[in-house]
């Protein structure tokens, strides 16, 4: 769920606190130099921002030089083209590029250019722009009096005076009133209200449909006897098992130490023919404010109870967990209402079925919370966090990105305006708020830089929290999850299977797979010499993904190598290559190659490491620097010698038999 939430919450907050959208993409440039400085131990940049910097363009010139911005580097809703077609937007504070999207053709102005997906939308300054049917052009299908975003105009006001339906997300930029006697209903569970303030009346509410029946929290379905009912489901706490213990419900997911909400688990079923039904878990609902959040009515996202068995000898079936509710508020939060995800019951049968576990109930403001309601469900109370993280170098976080690349670039936007700062850290854990204790502050911005060494192999994750007026220290942190790949290509040969054996073939075929999904990948750079640690560069060769085989035909007697490396689609590379040797022609034979290493005053040097054609053949030197090859083919090959950072070197030319002695002095 974390790519589905963080994209919800992309969709939305691009706006959220002050910033136009685009869901426009990019590419192009990174201009400006916001004064970043990588601190020896890998950790936090503080950029200076007192001589301004940055590609500070407003919206309406779609970017520019912005060295006249003064106390950030670029211009609050400017937007740009960014590295490897990315968009990037400046925050509300003017103080981070936020990354909105990656073109897949060219981006020019901020905005993608070239073929587009047929009938998606996009925002162009207060434009709605959709893109032709064939794929071809973009053309303006509104024009917005507010703002847009996420390809859509954000209402001026929303004054609900009488019940109705709405789902999905509802931009607006002024207020949402939901007056007394009226139902706001999300039919298909799943709403999201953004607005400057939020109302709820005494006597008016907000429900979100019990939809939820993801695998996540699922209680199981009937099992042993058909008397037996189906498992509660689960999502703050565990559904329970059926009444005769057999079935059990679903688990805990989720967390209370972040933002994010989604709907609750089922509940299982029981017998297929004559049980009763599992009950649905209950919907999501997320209010985001960048004002006040007001709640005198009732906000719902309930679980649904179990069926009854349709016979009385079958089970019934199992209550669905409690949904999701987000109360986020840039101020204040006021509940005198009540806010409920609560469980569905068990439904009754010759054994009934196990009861949902609570929902969750996110209440998190960046001012005053005031609870004197009811509050039904797992409840979580905090600082408002940063509402969206964007990372300009790991953009996508369902993409697994090579680990040759120059830094982390984290931004995120500003939660509320009194915030002191944060606490951040980089850690393996998906939850693991930051503490003065293991995180480190960052002052009044909205980004930072982190060193490679910061990630390993595999997932990682970076956290924030914010610091406010008093000096509070959240205790809710948004995370964005950043997963490296360090390992190369495999790779074969069906021609030379044996890297060690003489092959009479001058037409070598190579082939090699991926350790990732070929989505994280868009091809190989390739070096095709006679060395064993030749890492190629974006210089090298390209293959694109699709090619995963190569030819090299009529290739001259020898030992060759083949060296290959990935290319992500950011354009990282992997710092260890792929080697794959091969032996092209008749065995020549072979000769020794011997000799003795000392420094610059005569002694000898123990130690020191001897490559023959860098890496293709590799020894250490004894206690008196002495070093023996014993077979080496026939052939003309480079000696090198290194130690610490010196390096001395020499060429020898063997023929069959020949025992050729190789001195070298190291500087």
């Amino acid at each position: 769920m974390i790519s589905t939430q963080r994209a919800l919450r992309y969709s939305l907050i691009a706006s959220l606190f002050g910033l136009v959208s685009l869901s426009a993409c990019s590419n192009g440039r990174n201009d400006g130099d916001s004064g970043i400085v990588i601190l020896p131990d890998g950790e936090v940049i503080h950029p200076d921002f007192s001589t301004g910097g940055g590609d500070g363009g407003t919206q309406g010139d779609g970017g520019g030089d912005g060295g006249e911005v003064q106390g950030g580097p670029c211009t609050p809703g400017g937007y740009r083209c960014g590295v490897s077609n990315a968009v990037e937007i400046c925050n509300s504070s003017g103080t981070a590029w936020l990354y909105s999207a990656t073109c897949s053709v060219s981006c020019s102005g901020g905005l993608c250019t070239g073929a587009c997906p047929p009938t998606t939308r996009r925002c162009n300054m207060n434009h709605v722009e959709e893109c032709s049917a064939d794929g071809t052009a973009w053309k303006s299908v509104d024009t917005c009096a507010t703002y847009c975003e996420s390809g859509q105009c954000a209402l001026p006001g929303l004054d609900i005076t009488a019940s109705k339906n709405l789902d999905g997300l509802v931009l607006v930029s002024g207020d949402i009133v939901v007056r007394s006697g009226v139902t706001l209903t999300s039919p298909a569970g799943d709403l999201t209200l953004k607005a400057k303030n939020i109302t709820v009346e005494n006597g008016a509410s907000i429900a979100a449909n019990p939809t939820g029946q993801t695998p996540e929290g699922g209680g199981a379905n009937q099992s042993g006897s058909y008397r037996n009912g189906g498992g509660g489901g689960g999502y703050a706490q565990s559904g329970a098992y059926d009444s005769s213990g057999y079935s059990p419900g679903g688990g805990v997911f989720g967390s209370t130490t972040d933002m994010e909400v989604q709907p609750g688990g089922k509940g299982g079923d029981g017998e297929p023919n004559y049980g009763g039904f599992g009950g649905k878990g209950g919907g999501a609902l997320r209010l985001y404010a960048d004002g006040n959040i007001t709640i005198d009515g009732q906000v719902t996202a309930n679980g649904v109870s179990g069926g009854m068995a349709r016979n009385s000898s079958y089970g019934g079936g199992g209550g669905g967990s409690g949904g999701g509710i987000l109360l986020a508020a840039a101020a204040d939060i006021k509940v005198s209402g009540s806010v409920s995800a609560t469980l569905g019951g068990a439904g009754p049968g010759y054994n009934s079925g196990g009861k949902g576990g609570d929902g969750r109930v996110k209440i998190l403001a960046g001012g005053v919370r005031t609870v004197t309601g009811t509050i039904s469900g797992t409840r979580t109370d905090g600082l408002l966090p940063p509402v969206l993280i964007t990372s300009n170098s790991h953009p996508d976080a369902n993409l697994t990105y090579n680990d040759d690349f120059p830094n982390i670039m984290m931004s995120w936007t500003r939660p509320f305006a009194s915030r002191q700062g944060y606490y951040q850290l980089i850690s393996k854990a998906r939850s693991q708020p930051p503490t003065p204790a293991t995180g480190s502050f960052v002052n009044m911005m909205e980004s930072s830089l982190f060193m490679p060494a910061s990630v390993t192999a595999g997932d990682n994750y970076f956290h924030i929290t914010p610091v406010d007026s008093m000096s509070n220290v959240g205790t809710i942190e948004s995370v964005f999850h950043i997963r490296i790949n360090t390992t190369p290509p495999s790779v074969t040969s069906m021609s030379h299977p044996s890297p060690t054996a003489w092959v009479d073939n001058a037409n070598p075929f190579f082939m090699w797979t991926f350790p990732v999904d070929e989505k994280n990948v868009k091809g190989v750079f390739y070096v095709f010499d006679n060395f064993g640690d030749t890492v190629p560069n974006t210089r090298s060769t390209f293959i694109p993904v699709a090619q995963k085989q190569l030819l090299r035909s009529g290739v001259p007697a020898g030992v060759w190598v083949l060296h290959v490396v990935a290319k992500d689609p950011r354009d990282y590379l992997t710092k260890q290559a792929a080697h794959y040797r091969v032996n092209i022609g008749k065995d020549p034979g072979s000769g020794v190659v011997l000799g003795q290493v000392v420094d610059g005053m005569g002694q000898k040097v123990a130690g020191a490491t001897i490559d023959i054609n860098r890496g293709l053949y590799s020894q250490g030197t004894n206690m008196t620097g002495n070093f023996n090859f014993a077979s080496i083919p026939v052939g003309t090959w480079e000696v090198r010698a290194t130690k610490d950072t010196k390096v001395a070197t020499q060429m020898v030319t063997l023929s069959l038999g020949d025992s050729k002695t190789v001195n070298l002095a190291l500087p």
